[in-house]
Order: C-alpha cells, then structure tokens, then sequence
C-alpha cells in the first residue's frame, strides 16, 4: 500500500482508426448512423470507452483500472508506458500513433490514508479561493474553477461499487484526492501528447500542481455544544449541528441559492439567510481543527513526498541504463 499520486482518468485523442474488425472484438460494440451513413463506433476495453469518429479513435477512462481493474492502485509513468502498450495492442493502433495522441484532460489522484472517517473532514472543508462548489455532500466534495476541479471523496464505498478493495486497504479510511486538469496544454504550457506522460520531469510538474491545489483547501471551525442559558445560543448551535451533518456551510450556502433561483424565496430572504449562516461558526462555541486540518496536510505531504522519491529513483535507473 503507497500513498503515491497516480494517473487516474485520462482523455486521449489518436489520428487514425482501428480495423473494424479489432473493435468488433471489444465489448458493448456498437454502431451509430446518420442518413443512413456510419458516422462513428463506440466499444469498451477494459473501463475505457472508444470511440472511433472522422478518422480519429477517442480513448476515456482509468489507466489505473485498465491495468489492475481498480483506481485504488498506483499508476505512474513506468505504468503508464505498459498501459500505452497494452491500449495499442488491444485496439491495434501503432507505437507511433499511440505515443503522439492528444491528451486532452489529465486526472492526477492519491490515495491518502486518515485516521478517522473521510466524513468528519469533508464536512468541513471550505471551498478555495476561485473555485466554485460543484457537490458537498458527506462523502463527496467537487470544487470547480474554469479548467480545474478538485474532487476528494470517501474512496472504499466507491470501490467496492466498481471493483474488489484490495486487501491492505480493508478497514482503512481513505480520503481520494484528486486534481483534474481539462486542456492540460493551456496550463503546462505546452503540447502534451501520450509520450510526455512518461516523462518524470513532466510527473514532477503535474505532482507539484496537485500540492499546490490541494494546499489551496482549509477548514471551517468544528462546532461542539456548551450549555448556555441563552437561547440564541443554544439555537444557532443545533443549527450548525444540522449543518454540518449534511454537507457543512458551503452546501448550506448553495441551497439558499438554489431556492432563491427556484422562486421559493425572495432576494431579501435569501441575503438574510446567507448572514444568517456565514455568521453561526462565529455565534457558536467552536473546537479548533487544527488536528483535521494537519492531519490532511501530512497526508498530501506524505503523497507527495512518495511521488518525488519514486519518480527520482527512475530517472536513476534510467541514466544508468543509458550510461550502461
């Protein structure tokens, strides 16, 4: 078990067309027309989807679960050039095809082991700055900003959806972190084609983003009850008591705004509301989550840490089998 950042989800655009008969092969195989015209297949090997359109062979899904059948393994540039490999055997494609491919959104993800349940920090994550809240729920929080999103999740409910948990992560709680990146070119800076996945000088940059995003999240006070004989007091508490309990202050936040595009309140209630509970963490006796907060910290820490030794230890090896 390794608390590495991985490959996860990729997006990938090839110029050319496997046989038909190589996608026949795949599973869930089918055709779509227009005016009576093939305008393009679809098929699924292994998690990814296909599809085969205008020329080009579009590829979606998890490196990670191609090649081990879960996302809860680790997935890094050296397994990544066996998963480019295997990718061009099962769809027939050439090395060359496959290596030049387009990447078009990379979803660079860790595992991090925590010491309590991912619920008690999820609830109450703040949403970073400009970012928008996409999902908060208990075991689920998007953030989103123009070409990035940050997902982190409760991971084993989610496995055990898709695929067998692997046994040394039983009985752990697992917080997935994840950065998404759509048009990676516009934010490396560069042309990212398959090839450079494989480069650790280009893991190392992807890593250093995930940090740097995952640095960008903070926590809202954590609300415990004193008895009080004020009654506001004692009010507001129970308030964040709920709100806490399904999803914490920003999806409080997103509801009142849901409401108020709904029709259901007015843009006066709506203002009130929002004071109202931007204002509880303040009227109510609060424990500090400096612990939670740190505790989410090292985890990343440790995540990166681990990615940088392992993506050194291979651009060793490497010299040294160039040097030999």
């Amino acid at each position: 078990m390794q608390e590495r950042i991985s490959y996860d989800t990729l997006h990938i655009i090839f110029e050319g067309e496997p046989k038909i008969e190589r996608l026949q092969l795949l599973s869930e195989f089918s055709i779509t027309l227009r005016d009576s015209k093939v305008c393009r297949h679809t098929a699924k090997v292994k998690g990814l989807r296909v599809i085969v359109k205008n020329g080009q062979t579009k590829v979606t899904g998890s490196a990670s679960r191609f090649l081990n059948g879960t996302s809860l393994s680790v997935c890094g540039p050296k397994h990544l050039e066996l998963f480019l490999f295997k990718l061009g055997e099962s769809l027939g494609l050439d090395e060359n095809v496959v290596h030049s491919g387009h990447v078009t959104r990379i979803d660079l993800a860790a595992n991090l082991i925590v010491p309590r349940t991912p619920k008690q920090y999820l609830a109450l994550m703040q949403t970073p700055p400009q970012t928008n809240p996409l999902r908060h729920t208990r075991n689920h929080v998007t953030f989103k900003s123009s070409r990035r999103q940050i997902n982190i999740y409760a991971k084993i409910p989610e496995a055990e959806r898709y695929s067998l948990v692997p046994a040394e992560y039983r009985g752990l709680h697992v917080l997935r972190a994840e950065n998404r990146l759509n048009r990676p070119s516009e934010q490396c800076k560069c042309d990212v084609s398959a090839a450079e996945l494989l480069s650790p000088a280009f893991y190392n940059l992807l890593c250093n983003m995930w940090l740097d995003r995952m640095e960008t999240i903070s926590f809202y006070p954590q609300i415990r009850f004193v008895p009080s004989n004020r009654v506001q007091q004692i009010r507001d508490s129970y308030a964040m008591f709920g709100i806490e309990a399904n999803g914490g202050l920003d999806q409080a936040l997103a509801r009142v705004a849901t409401e108020q595009q709904a029709g259901k309140t007015t843009s006066s209630q709506a203002y009130r509301l929002r004071k109202w509970i931007r204002g509880l963490p303040n009227s109510c006796p609060s424990v500090e989550t400096r612990d939670l907060e740190t505790e989410f910290r090292q985890a990343i820490h440790r995540a990166a840490d681990s990615s940088a030794s392992a993506s050194a230890s291979a651009s060793a090896s490497a010299k040294l089998v160039t040097a030999a």
